[in-house]
């Protein structure tokens, strides 16, 4: 096993390093351009990659990177693959919509051993290594308690670039409108799944999401005694095209309301 301390600062220090030209990006316009279907990257994303990826080279030479502006690179199998993405929520950081932030997950013999997401509007920085449990601001936390449905709140996504799912996830909606307290859709999978970690909502679903979008989300849930599963209720994979992530208390009467 790689020296998980060190795997932490290397995801710290580049994650550090990405908020400081995420917040200096804030105080200029914000250009974007479209780069398919309902799909828009910003100068800024790209920037803020580049960095991250430069910084974890330093730490670990040998690195492997999936991220979601640069695709796979590959380095070899006993390499750690960095899982990134440089600004998820990118719709928001658009229009300052204040919901958005840097995913970094370390990836590792087929298992995600360190995950780390950082929200730069709230100071906020949320970590997980394997085995050790789950922190915010390095203080401790666990998914909720809640043990009713109908008091609880989910999160949800939608991929706008993909209409089918976008319709399928409507019909997923309207199945929990009425079980449950209330929804959420705030544009950030990797931000709903720390908030789901730490017990600001009972948990998320989503529809054909990215690995950058989840990676350290599943081991921030997972870590604080949570539960993590696609929405067939199987085992979350690199290939997964779905996710279901819950306090565990209330995971089997969501799958059963709710369809991949």
């Amino acid at each position: 096993m790689k020296d998980l301390s060190k795997i932490l600062a290397a995801s710290r220090d580049a994650s550090s390093e990405g908020v400081k030209i995420i917040k200096k990006s804030l105080k200029s316009p914000i250009e974007s351009k479209k780069k398919s279907y309902k799909e828009w990257v910003t100068e800024t994303d790209l920037k803020v990659e580049k960095k991250i990826m430069k910084v974890l080279l330093k730490h670990f030479p040998k690195s492997s990177f999936l991220a979601e502006e640069s695709g796979s690179i590959n380095n070899g199998d006993d390499s750690i693959m960095w899982i990134i993405d440089p600004i998820d929520g990118t719709n928001n950081f658009i229009t300052r919509y204040p919901f958005f932030c840097i995913s970094i997950a370390a990836y590792y013999k087929g298992k995600i051993i360190c995950g780390t997401i950082e929200d730069p509007n709230n100071g906020e920085f949320f970590h997980a290594i394997k085995g050790k449990g789950s922190y915010l601001n390095n203080k401790r936390i666990f998914v909720s308690n809640e043990k009713k449905l109908e008091n609880s709140i989910f999160g949800t996504g939608f991929v706008m670039s993909e209409p089918k799912s976008v319709k399928k996830n409507l019909k997923n909606l309207l199945a929990i409108m009425d079980k449950t307290k209330s929804f959420r859709r705030s544009g950030s999978a990797a931000l709903d799944l720390a908030y789901t970690a730490c017990g600001r909502q009972q948990g998320y679903w989503q529809l054909l999401p990215k690995p950058w979008d989840y990676a350290a989300g599943i081991l921030l849930v997972e870590e604080a005694n949570g539960k993590v599963t696609d929405m067939s209720g199987k085992k979350m994979n690199l290939d997964s095209k779905s996710i279901l992530a819950s306090n565990k208390i209330n995971h089997n009467k969501m799958l059963k309301l709710i369809s991949p």
